[in-house]
Order: C-alpha cells, then structure tokens, then sequence
C-alpha cells in the first residue's frame, strides 16, 4: 500500500519536474527574445532626396544634327519658312519663318505643340553664346503658337527687336516634349537683313542638338 502511494507521489513529483522545466524553457527563451528585440537599433528611413537636374548630366547622352536649312524672302509679299526636327522622330519641333508684308518684315520661330522655345521680355527669343547652359530653371520659356520675334524691319528701316546680332551665330534653346517628359536643346543659327533694293531677309539654321537623358540640360554648341 506504502509502495503504491509512493509511486503516485513518484509519478506526480515527476510530472510538476517536467511541467517546471517546460515553463523554465520557455521563459528562457522569451527572456532572449526579449533582449535581442530590444537591442535591435530601429533606425529611420530618410527621406527620398529629389535628383538635381537642373544641370548637364555627368555622362552627357547628345544626338547633334548637321541641318544647313535656310528660310528666305525677297521683295514680295508673303510667308517662308523651315521645320527643325531636332530629335530626328518625324515630327518637327520648331519652324523659324520669316513674313513679309508692305515693306516690313517679321522674323521669328515658333515652336511646335507641346514644345517651348527661350525668350526675353514680350517674346523676343533670347539669343546665346556657346557654353550656356539651357535647362528647365535658366530659361523663360514660351509655349505652342507663340510668336518669338528674332528681329524685323519697319519699312525698310530694321529695328533689331533682341539682343541678337545679324550675320554672328547664335543659339536658341528649345524644351522638347515627348511622352510628356521634357528634354533640353540647342539651335544654332544667324539671320541677315537686306534693306534698300534687295529688302529681304535670310535665317540660316545650321545644327542642333538635344540631350537625351530626360530632364538633364544641355550647353550651347555641345555635340557629345
């Protein structure tokens, strides 16, 4: 009879050794998981930092173009021009014409849909050196349809409406969009003024460039 209640006590001490040594496992490893939770360092993401672009792009991508077009007119009345296709896609990205009518004459570019062409003041295309940086931030840009003068004559008297001066290259800069991304570009032209007998004009456009790297700029006579 004695053995037999010791066996269960036997039995029962046993079970609680067991029960105790499970729960003391399972405290132990909680406890570690604990400690290795809180010695974990939650550091905070920071924040996304806007990419510069508003500069040329450290390894430029440049298409260049060798165009050599020209936009006449002589004594009669009337409208010339010629389309640019800076990006070589079929679709022309800026014209540059020239109207004549009862002796004045007009000389300008206007920029195809959805592109925009550097100006000044009152839409009068701002001419630049070699080496300018053209960019979204470093122009005033006009839009689709605008008329930017480049210079014109009022009866025979020319009145150079810009800072451009005729029979010297200049640059215009020009904002390419496609795929409602915008990229940056280059025209190199001069213009010359006939008065007297001749009374003409001529606009000559002899290369472009556009930087296409989207967003990036592009300086002024820069071909790679």
């Amino acid at each position: 009879m004695k053995s037999t209640q010791n066996k269960k006590k036997s039995g029962t001490f046993s079970f609680q050794v067991k029960v105790f040594s499970i729960m003391l496992f399972v405290f132990i490893v909680c406890s570690i998981g604990a400690c290795k939770k809180d010695s974990i360092s939650l550091t905070p993401t920071p924040p996304a930092v806007a990419e510069n672009k508003d500069k040329v792009p450290d390894q430029p991508n440049i298409k260049h173009t060798d165009l050599h077009q020209l936009v006449a007119i002589g004594a009669a009345d009337g409208t010339q021009e010629t389309k640019i296709d800076i990006n070589s896609d079929g679709t022309y990205d800026v014209s540059a014409q020239i109207y004549r009518s009862a002796g004045s004459l007009n000389l300008y570019f206007v920029s195809n849909t959805g592109n925009k062409v550097s100006t000044g003041l009152n839409y009068l295309v701002r001419g630049y050196g070699a080496e300018s940086l053209i960019s979204l931030s470093t122009q005033n840009w006009e839009g689709y349809g605008d008329i930017c003068r480049v210079g014109f004559t009022l009866q025979n008297v020319p009145v150079i409406t810009t800072s451009i001066t005729p029979d010297v290259d200049s640059y215009l800069g020009v904002k390419i969009m496609k795929d409602n991304k915008d990229y940056y570009a280059w025209i190199r032209f001069k213009f010359i003024v006939y008065t007297g007998a001749a009374n003409g004009a001529i606009i000559e456009i002899k290369d472009c460039a556009y930087e296409q790297t989207q967003g990036y700029g592009i300086r002024t006579g820069n071909t790679f």
